[in-house]
């Protein structure tokens, strides 16, 4: 998890740097086509960060760790 979040980093800070060829290069309506599916994985995938939440709070597949010594 440490590895990912160093390299998540890492990234934020570089990729400003890279700038947006690909982006730049396309249309409105294009734009517009990428937008809104954007909208609909970000929708997806906090929708599926919810149902990981619910399912380790029902499961608690960690809670037996500490008497485990």
């Amino acid at each position: 998890m440490l590895v990912y979040i160093i390299a998540s980093f890492i990234y934020m800070i570089g990729s400003p740097v890279l700038g947006t060829p690909f982006k730049d290069s396309l249309s409105d309506k294009q734009k517009e086509i990428k937008k809104e599916s954007a909208q609909k994985r970000s929708a997806l995938f906090w929708a599926g960060v919810i149902i990981a939440i619910i399912l380790l709070l029902l499961i608690k597949p960690f809670k037996d760790v500490k008497s485990k010594k």
